[in-house]
């Protein structure tokens, strides 16, 4: 949660591995994609985002505007 996301992306330029968080019906969970020579780099994502997920104000609200969006839109 240290870095910024444009420090995460200077530091991610060029690589081939990314870490997805996603939310279903029942359950949360992680997807990694990656290249054999990046593995470890894998894991150290993964483990970053157990550790030390870095919550942000910015990226709450837009989750709570895309909820009520989403609200009105099943609603109406």
């Amino acid at each position: 949660g240290t870095l910024e996301k444009d420090e995460i992306e200077r530091a991610m330029a060029g690589k081939n591995t990314d870490v997805f968080f996603g939310v279903a019906e029942d359950h949360f969970y992680f997807k990694g994609e990656t290249v054999t020579r990046e593995v470890p780099l894998l894991f150290q994502l993964l483990y970053a985002h157990l550790v030390d997920p870095g919550f942000r104000e910015d990226a709450y609200m837009l989750s709570l505007e895309r909820f009520r969006q989403k609200y009105l839109e099943l609603s109406g």
